[in-house]
């Protein structure tokens, strides 16, 4: 019997009734003309895209593996095995994001493969087509992006290799696979092939301006990231410049209504969820009622100054109960409780980017300057510039800048794997939220849970594809 690889699968049911995908040949999957016979089908196709892009799942296990989240006062045991750090190629994390986020990445290929395909002389719907390749490019390369922050890994356990350029990525995949059993890129060459996506997707995307769908500012948000988790600091910098220089930080008065849904100052990319579209990131912390079966962790509440906007964004301090310190991120609006849109780019992580990258490069008092710009935005008063005596001491404060400013946004367990060779630092955390109901209080700096494991689903699929050290074949 022949294995099909798990991405063409997993893409499939987005198109197809039950009944269908039993009638249908795996060769009937490839024919876009089939599929997409207008360019309003394509269309379509590229709105599935996009509603298939699921970045709670990373938020979710984030949020709970590392050290941002206790258990709740209306527990039931929900999201217990991620916040007991239970992590390996069976593990619900490991399967959902991982097939979620490739599910996205044959989404768009089968969109970008019929444009490609589409013949037309009708300049305005060759505009539209252009737009539609640019949006499906940038997405696939987001996909990939993600998958690789958290999947890539070296030949041992040691921190400080998993974005080395000979280190194992992930797959990159431009083509619907239905056969074949693609093996892992090296960093580098996966690097090189998300950006050759990126830089087509700006060639061809036009002067998009809405943040509810990929724009040229997308597109450089996207490689400021992929230059930070890969070294190139140089790349970053100029590329979190280019989007400072155009899009101010929100000031302390209107930071709240950013996660209200109220204005969207700095943001660059968000993800619509409402009735319409579904999803209800809140929902990831507390049941519709609002009662959290987790809640903000007493490490991270505590670093919380009462001065600081983040404070009522991070911490729900409308409804919180005595004892209790709801999530307020995904808060809702009003008729829409828990719901609001996902920001999956602000201008306030290019801050933290090129901070990060200055300091990578030993410009400490530049790190230090960017740093002082986030923080005085968010106080609303001039705040003591940070002094750093060395790269550690820079890494450090710029995490726990990262870690109030992106908090519950999908962060924070990437940024333990990108800075642990630095700061030597495995997970650790507060007392007070671990240790009930056998929660540990965390993992050592050299522990194989820093690179998620290739999950069973694709090893079971596809046999030339390498599993992370740590985790058996």
């Amino acid at each position: 019997m022949k294995k099909y690889s798990f991405y063409l699968i997993a893409s499939l049911f987005v198109f197809l009734s039950c009944e269908d995908a039993r009638e249908i040949d795996p060769t009937d999957l490839i024919d876009s003309n089939q599929a997409f016979g207008t360019v309003g089908d394509i269309e379509q196709g590229v709105q599935a895209a996009y509603g298939s892009y699921t970045p709670e799942n990373v938020i979710a296990f984030s949020s709970r593996f590392v050290d941002d989240l206790r258990i709740g006062s209306n527990s039931g045991g929900q999201g217990i095995p991620d916040l007991s750090q239970v992590l390996d190629p069976g593990s619900g994390s490991t399967t959902g994001i991982w097939t979620t986020n490739y599910s996205v990445i044959n989404l768009a290929t089968q969109v970008i493969l019929a444009i490609e395909a589409f013949e037309t002389d009708d300049e305005s719907e060759r505009v539209r087509l252009n737009r539609a390749l640019g949006e499906m490019l940038a997405l696939r390369s987001l996909a990939h992006i993600d998958l690789m922050a958290l999947y890539s890994s070296d030949n041992n356990i040691a921190p400080g290799g998993e974005f080395a350029a000979d280190a194992l990525a992930v797959p990159y995949v431009n083509s619907i696979i239905v056969f074949e059993q693609p093996v892992r890129n090296t960093v580098a060459e996966f690097s090189a092939a998300v950006i050759a996506d990126l830089d087509r997707a700006s060639s061809v995307l036009g002067n998009q301006t809405d943040i509810n769908r990929v724009t040229p500012e997308f597109i450089t948000a996207a490689r400021a990231r992929l230059a930070l988790y890969t070294g190139d600091n140089t790349g970053a910098i100029a590329n979190a410049n280019s989007l400072i220089a155009d899009i101010p930080l929100a000031d302390k008065a209107d930071y709240l209504g950013i996660f209200r849904d109220t204005n969207d100052e700095e943001v660059i990319w968000s993800l619509i969820r409402n009735q319409a579209a579904g999803g209800s990131p809140g929902g990831l912390f507390a049941f519709g009622t609002r009662n959290p079966f987790l809640e903000v962790s007493f490490g991270l509440g505590d670093l919380l100054d009462p001065m600081d906007a983040r404070r009522e964004v991070v911490i729900d301090l409308v409804t919180s109960e005595s004892g209790e310190t709801r999530v307020g991120k995904y808060f809702g609006r009003p008729g829409e409780d828990l719901r609001n849109n996902v920001k999956v780019f602000r201008v306030a992580e290019q801050y933290l980017i090129k901070a990060e990258a200055q300091a990578r490069s030993n410009d400490l008092s530049g790190a230090a300057a960017t740093i002082d710009l986030l923080r005085d935005a968010r106080f609303g008063s001039d705040q003591p510039t940070p002094s750093y005596g060395s790269l550690r001491d820079a890494i450090e404060d710029i995490l726990l800048e990262r870690r109030l400013e992106l908090a519950y946004e999908g962060h924070r367990y990437i940024d333990f794997r990108r800075t642990r060779d630095i700061l030597g630092n495995g997970i650790v955390r507060d007392s007070r939220d671990c240790g009930a109901q056998g929660i540990p209080c965390g993992i050592p700096v050299d522990d194989r849970r820093f690179a998620m494991p290739i999950p069973n689903v694709e090893i079971a699929g596809n046999t030339a594809i390498i599993q992370n050290p740590g985790y058996g074949n």
